[in-house]
């Protein structure tokens, strides 16, 4: 009786641990669905990447690592021995093996030899190993102290598999380095695709004048990129788009400007761009120097006498260098009589004239000229007066310049009058004819006769 309860016992307990071992199985069954499922998800709806187990004597890690925990469970686990050996073999860490969620993405390796991620290609050509010699095709290589057989999907994969999920790792450089089968962990082996390189190299800015700059752009686009074009911010607002590397540009005002520079290309038949701190160039506009301003304002002639003039001249000179002012005097046909540097001028020709005043500065050692309408009078020379003089030397009334009179007397003045005639009715016209010339002549010499002796007493005495 005892022997029948423990015999019930131990049937019922062992229909307990059957149950509880069939929970178990499907709780993993499910998790795996569920891992599968989100995988599946994370892959893409579109996927058509096969997740089987592969838990056969072929696989690199019996049943794979459909997760990434657990893979890293399995690698680390190592129960083969020999997975460290080969995923190393392969470039692969410890780290990257147990953190395939961040260190690798997912893609697909298909049975053309492609590795695949979001369906752009990142290498071709791909061969994986297994530890069986499955089919003639496989190539034998050691790793460590053991062979494996190396092979192309072409002939591993089972008919209608057309591509497998798997952890794709790349190299700091973004290059295919390695992938890694989630159905049975198989190391795949590829040739990598070059990945598309498109950068902004450079933007410099050389100066053509105060306010024009030339912009040169560098920029390189290879492995499947091309430049599609170039903008050019100015930083002043104003932007280019061309497919010129070299733009020119003015800008309006003074002031420090950091131009940019945006290279569009297409990649895998996507547009992106590309800028960065090297295409950058700071330009600065200096402020306009003062304008140079030279104006001949005004000339006036003032005259001394009849030949001389002085000449005065108001100019106005500002952020230059004033030099001197010049005369030229032309006569009534514009020809040119004279060219002056002083500002008097003399002429004893009587004629019409013109004097017009040339005003002469330095602007940074560059000689100006400047006249104006206002800066040309006329001037008359005329003919001398003259005036009526007597000339005392000869007692004649003469004619000169006016200027000269004080040389001369006034006509009637008493030195050029003639003497005076003696009247033709007086004393002696009575006694010469009275008495004769004869008797005249004798009378006078009688007289004269008569006081010498007279003298002659007195001085006796």
């Amino acid at each position: 009786m005892i022997h029948c309860i423990k015999l019930r016992f131990v049937e019922n307990q062992g229909r307990k641990i059957r149950g509880m071992k069939r929970f178990y199985a499907s709780l993993a069954s499910l998790t795996l669905v569920v891992a599968g499922l989100l995988l599946f998800n994370f892959m893409g709806a579109d996927s058509s990447a096969a997740l089987p187990r592969d838990c056969d004597n072929n696989s690199i890690i019996y049943c794979g690592g459909i997760t990434s925990s657990e893979l890293a469970s399995r690698y680390n686990a190592n129960k083969t021995g020999d997975l460290k050996t080969i995923y190393h073999s392969y470039g692969l860490s410890d780290y990257e093996m147990t953190h395939a969620s961040t260190s690798a993405k997912m893609g697909e390796v298909h049975r053309d030899g492609r590795v695949t991620v979001n369906g752009e290609t990142v290498a071709t050509g791909a061969t994986s190993i297994g530890r069986q010699q499955l089919y003639a095709n496989r190539t034998k290589v050691k790793i460590g102290n053991k062979y494996y057989y190396e092979g192309s999907p072409q002939y591993s994969y089972a008919k209608g598999v057309e591509s497998i999920v798997a952890y794709v790792f790349f190299d700091e450089d973004g290059n295919f380095k390695a992938a890694v089968m989630t159905s049975c962990g198989n190391p795949v082996h590829a040739h990598p695709k070059p990945k598309p390189v498109y950068t902004c190299n450079a933007l410099t800015a050389d100066k053509i004048s105060r306010t024009e700059r030339k912009f040169t752009a560098s920029a390189s686009a290879k492995n499947g990129a091309s430049i599609v074009s170039y903008t050019y911010d100015f930083g002043d607002g104003s932007t280019k788009t061309t497919t010129a590397a070299t733009q020119n540009h003015t800008y309006t005002k003074p002031g420090t400007y950091v131009a940019k520079l945006t290279v569009t290309v297409k990649v895998n038949g996507q547009t992106k761009t590309v800028s960065g701190p090297k295409c950058q160039a700071n330009v600065t506009i200096e402020t306009p120097p003062p304008t140079p301003e030279y104006i001949c304002n005004a000339l006036t002639v003032d005259k001394i006498d009849r030949t001389h003039f002085k000449f005065s001249t108001s100019y106005t000179v500002t952020n230059a260098t004033f030099k001197k002012v010049s005369y030229v005097i032309r006569d009534a046909s514009g020809s040119e009589v004279a060219n002056l540097d002083g500002d008097t001028y003399a002429q004893d020709k009587p004629a019409a004239y013109s004097v017009q005043a040339y005003v002469t500065v330095d602007v940074k050692g560059e000689e100006k000229t400047v006249t104006a309408d206002s800066c040309k009078q006329p001037f008359t020379v005329t003919p001398p007066n003259k005036v009526q003089v007597c000339d005392q030397n000869t007692g004649k009334t003469i004619t000169v310049e006016e200027k000269d009179k004080d040389k001369y007397k006034p006509v009637g003045d008493v030195a050029c009058q003639p003497p005076a005639e003696l009247p033709h009715t007086g004393p002696a016209e009575i006694i010469g004819s009275t008495l004769g010339i004869g008797s005249l002549i004798a009378s006078i010499g009688y007289y004269v006769a008569s006081r010498r002796g007279l003298l002659s007493e007195l001085l006796g005495r």
